[in-house]
Order: C-alpha cells, then structure tokens, then sequence
C-alpha cells in the first residue's frame, strides 16, 4: 500500500512539473524499487536476526548483513522485470 501511495506522489510530481516523460518514468520506477528493496533488507535483517538469537551479543552480524543486501541486490534486479504499483500507475 505505501508503495502506491509513494508512487502516486511521484506521479503527482511528473503531472505537476510537465518534464521528460522518459526521465519522470525512470525517477517513479527508481523509487519504487528502491522502497520495495529497502523494505526486503529491512525484513530479511528481521529474520535473520530472530532465527540466529539467542542472545542480541550472539548474533553473528556479518551474516545479517551480507545476506540482507544480497536480499536487497535480488529485489532490484526481480524489479527490473517490472513492479506492479508502477504497472497500475500507467493503466489509470
């Protein structure tokens, strides 16, 4: 839901400011797969932490990390392929 209402805001944006289509288009996607990238970080941190603890001083967090940005890299490039709030912004 966040995602449709970011994206309605950068739709909002291109309508307002009349700039290239081409550029607008790129700044609404980019936008939409970096939230969508942030929020996969954010919940594989979430579960590798919760999976691994027993304590907070046990969590080995060179694993937390590199497996969130890995997490983070595969959203991009699934994003690639095409985001459906992007999608239904253009059919409206």
């Amino acid at each position: 839901m966040q995602e449709r209402v970011a994206c309605q805001f950068a739709k909002e944006e291109y309508e307002n400011n009349g700039g290239n289509r081409m550029k607008e288009s790129t700044k609404i996607w980019l936008k939409a797969a970096l939230i969508r990238a942030v929020k996969t970080i954010a919940q594989t941190a979430v579960a590798t932490i919760g999976t691994s603890v027993a304590a907070i001083s046990s969590v080995d967090w060179l694993t937390v990390g590199s497996t969130s940005l890995l997490s983070g890299l595969l959203s991009i490039l699934t994003s690639i392929k095409g985001l459906p709030e992007v999608t239904d912004m253009e059919e409206e």
